[in-house]
Parts: structure tokens; C-alpha cells; sequence
């Protein structure tokens, strides 16, 4: 409902499930978040390493985007905190 409603007022909506990360590889982990935010905010990522995406997620200004993240304590431990201080870096 909240991603519905916030496309109602112009936003473009990046919607991921990871629950079933825990275990994945973070080449894997990477490619779906590429696919899924590319996919939904028009968006080819040219790169594959965490810094790089978010990077280029910090670039952009001429859009309104939002992501939403199910279930994130099922990312891969490994890589989680680097997940969640690039969030919080692209978000400051």
C-alpha cells in the first residue's frame, strides 16, 4: 500500500524482498539489488560493488526515488553492516 500510494504522488518505487539472502554471495546479493532498483527507477547501474551502486544512487537529482526493503535481517551477515553504511552514507 505504501508504494502504491507514494507512485500516486511521483515516486519511483524500489520494492525487495531478502528474506532468503542469509546465505547468498554478495556478487548475488548485488545483482538482484542492481536488477530491481535499476528496473524500477529506469536506472542501469554500471557497476557491481556496493560503494559504486550507492555512489551512483547518491548522483541522482532529477528524480524522486525511494527504496523499500522487506526483510533485511535476511542479508548475508558478511556483508550486511557494509549494506546498511552505505544506505546510511547515500542517504546523509
Amino acid at each position: 500500500m505504501l508504494a502504491s500510494e507514494l507512485e500516486n504522488i511521483g515516486y519511483k518505487v524500489a520494492h525487495i524482498n531478502f528474506e532468503n539472502y542469509r546465505k547468498a554471495s554478495e556478487e548475488a546479493f548485488l545483482e538482484r539489488l542492481g536488477e530491481e532498483v535499476g528496473l524500477n527507477w529506469n536506472i542501469e547501474f554500471k557497476h557491481n560493488e556496493l560503494s559504486r551502486i550507492f555512489y551512483q544512487i547518491e548522483k541522482i537529482n532529477d528524480k524522486k526515488c525511494v527504496l523499500i526493503i522487506d526483510e533485511v535481517e535476511g542479508i548475508n551477515p558478511e556483508y550486511f553492516n557494509d549494506f546498511l553504511h552505505a544506505i546510511r552514507n547515500a542517504y546523509h
